[in-house]
């Protein structure tokens, strides 16, 4: 009897071993990053951002063999939808991009991970431009990478053929001078300026934030950003919102703009179907690309870039040279993640919004977060006038970089309003006011 206990012992443990044996525990260390952005490999060639981005994320994969990352990739405004959906529901990534007015939302639910010491232990943390991490940053720390550096979204691209025969060697200095040439584009049933708002914030980003400057002054937008007396009541925005209503009355935009997005305005004034549009820094990338086209490439030498008009008389309190801008988009790390996978994230946010970044871009006349070399010698005429147009203008801030999401949506739905002539800039103003202090003062 004892020899068969014995015997079905250790046939117990052999099997047990066998077990064991079958299903070993082994940690090889590999780790994965679920990562998600909205530089699509359609941009790849086009945008000088994506095309770097891209070529870092495959360096990074090569340079540390143990780290895949999981990578989803969409358009830019439905990246915004999705991301802020999966805050929502606390179920981010642990790599993904986020935009300076989120950031108040996203600390408050402790959704991203404060990054203020592995600032101090990045090896070029000196080479950033000065307050590039000013709407990143919240209470002293701060919460992303920059993948932006001097991004400005306020350049003019104008025909230069056809303001000449408007009458102009050069596009005009004053809003005045902009609306007599309107007259005559509207005689020859060309828009003058070319916009495609439907997603609203191109009005915005790309005029309202710098056109309000010119009548406000950088003060008070200072103000309202600090929450420290600046209103929408104030007389020189209601002059802002006085213009507004005059591009309207004025018909100086496409009768289509509220129902085409920015990137068919690109498209149409590539193809001279209008005189002039006011877009930001990305544009560069489609005229670098389609002026080498047969239908476009009569462009290369006729498509000239200014600054935006200001005021005429004493309304001008702005810098006539100055333009909306800064970094608006950072690379974040979600803040469940510990240990080397932090460490392995942290990495590679450095990578995709520090030096490397920047160094990259400045081979495509593409100035980044941190100094690098560009010599504009390289390049063609068009990149030689945007840089050096984008080395004389002065930072401005965004209003939808620096602004809280819901105000932002209010005032957008009611730049729009006055410009369809549904709302009087005094009832707008009021409107925005109130959501402002529902953000602000509550």
């Amino acid at each position: 009897m004892k020899k068969i206990l014995l015997f079905m012992a250790l046939s117990l443990i052999l099997i047990l071993t066998s077990i064991g044996c079958s299903k070993p525990k082994v940690d090889d260390g590999s780790i994965e990053l679920t990562v998600m952005h909205f530089m699509t490999e359609a941009a790849i060639g086009i945008d000088p951002k994506a095309t770097v981005i891209h070529k870092l994320f495959d360096k990074y994969e090569k340079e540390n063999t143990n780290v895949k990352l999981n990578m989803t990739a969409m358009g830019h405004d439905d990246y915004q939808i999705k991301i802020q959906s999966l805050a929502a529901a606390d179920d981010l990534p642990d790599v993904f991009i986020i935009k300076g007015p989120w950031t108040k939302t996203f600390v408050d639910n402790e959704l991203v991970s404060d990054l203020t010491a592995d600032l101090e232990n990045y090896e070029f943390k000196d080479t950033y431009y000065d307050k590039i991490f000013g709407s990143i940053t919240m209470d002293g720390k701060i919460y992303g990478t920059p993948i932006e550096g001097n991004a400005y979204t306020c350049y003019v691209y104008y025909n230069k053929r056809m303001w000449k025969e408007a009458g102009y060697d050069e596009f005009p200095k004053t809003w005045d001078e902009i609306f007599e040439a309107n007259q005559y584009f509207k005689s020859k049933k060309i828009p003058a300026i070319g916009l495609g708002n439907r997603d609203k914030w191109p009005y915005n980003s790309c005029i309202i934030s710098t056109l309000g400057d010119r009548f406000t002054g950088s003060e008070w937008t200072q103000s309202l950003i600090k929450n420290e007396g600046a209103k929408f009541t104030d007389e020189d925005f209601i002059k802002v919102l006085e213009m507004t209503k005059k591009f309207g009355e004025e018909n100086l935009f496409n009768a289509d703009y509220n129902s085409i997005n920015n990137n068919q305005t690109q498209s149409l004034f590539l193809t001279e179907k209008y005189a002039a549009t006011i877009e930001g820094y990305w544009f560069m990338g489609p005229i670098n690309r389609d002026i080498t086209n047969e239908i476009t490439k009569h462009m290369a030498t006729n498509i000239g870039l200014a600054s935006l008009p200001s005021p005429s008389g004493n309304n001008l309190k702005g810098n006539p040279m100055a333009s909306s801008g800064g970094a608006g988009w950072f690379f974040a790390i979600n803040s469940k993640l510990e240990g080397k996978k932090r460490e392995k994230a942290i990495e590679l946010i450095f990578e995709l919004g520090g030096k490397n970044l920047s160094d990259g871009i400045a081979e495509f006349g593409e100035p980044g977060p941190n100094k690098s070399e560009i010599d504009i010698s390289k390049f063609n005429p068009i990149r030689q006038n945007y840089l050096t147009l984008t080395d004389e203008y002065e930072t401005i801030p965004v209003y939808d970089v620096w602004l809280q999401p819901a105000l932002i949506q209010i005032m957008n739905n009611n730049f729009q309003e006055i410009l369809n002539g549904t709302k009087t800039p005094e009832d707008a103003a009021i409107d925005m006011q109130k959501s402002y202090d529902e953000a602000y003062n509550n």
